[in-house]
């Protein structure tokens, strides 16, 4: 069976306006150039509120790729995606050090266990 090609993330931001979707859909793998992630849309509560988010919840860069900025760039798009929809970004349950470090500087908000926290984007 042919593989289903993977949306832009204009694709999926453009999908996520549609209203026949309930709230937590849609969902895809977005790839950018070297970085392919798991992207859904779908609501996670935050100090006991629900607040609706686009959720980055797992992939990465290819390894020749990485520490040249394309991930940098890939959430900048993904976080102006989320403001144009009214949401925040979700990232799920990080487990590499590197990464954490990298959304604590940005100003994400850490929830969830020590050993696999996630992050919320600023408001």
């Amino acid at each position: 069976m042919p593989r289903v090609k993977d949306p832009s993330l204009d694709e999926f931001v453009e999908e996520c306006r549609n209203p026949k979707w309930d709230r937590t859909l849609p969902r895809a793998w977005i790839e950018d150039g070297p970085v392919r992630f798991y992207l859904r849309r779908a609501e996670h509560v935050l100090d006991s509120v629900g607040v609706p988010t686009l959720d980055l919840a797992n992939g990465g860069v290819l390894k020749e790729e990485r520490g040249k900025g394309h991930f940098t760039a890939f959430l900048e798009r993904v976080e102006q995606a989320a403001k144009s929809l009214g949401r925040r970004v979700y990232v799920e349950n990080v487990l590499n050090p590197i990464l954490a470090d990298f959304l604590r500087r940005r100003g994400y908000l850490e929830r969830g266990h020590e050993e696999c926290p996630c992050f919320w984007s600023p408001e």
